[in-house]
């Protein structure tokens, strides 16, 4: 119990010695992806033929299905939170970028 008292009252002191700035970044993205000929699998034997077909020896499944390309294109602003210590003058030459993972929020790592 001591120590786990004494790890929280370092992880507090060392968030609240933190200069931290909401940053937006904005993003233009593309992808091309493939188009296929294909609706998802209704039942359990569908999935299991789907598994079959894809799998099996000397053929390419994937290429049979394919009728063509579409790319998906949009522009993005992505959140971000950027901290350094108080302490620190000048900004440092290393940044470690950390991401959320599913489920939690960047607000997770200061």
């Amino acid at each position: 119990m001591k120590y786990s008292i004494a790890a929280a009252s370092v992880v507090l002191s060392t968030a609240s010695a933190l200069k931290c700035h909401n940053l937006t970044v904005p993003v233009n993205l593309s992808a091309r992806n493939g188009v296929f000929n294909i609706s998802a699998p209704q039942n359990n034997i569908e999935v299991t033929n789907f598994i079959l077909d894809l799998t099996q020896q000397g053929t390419n499944l994937s290429a049979s299905l394919l009728e063509g390309y579409k790319t998906v294109k949009g522009h993005y602003n992505l959140a971000a939170t950027y901290c350094q210590p108080e302490n620190c003058e000048e900004p440092p030459k290393t940044v470690q970028l950390l991401t959320h993972g599913v489920r939690t929020f960047r607000e997770t790592w200061p």
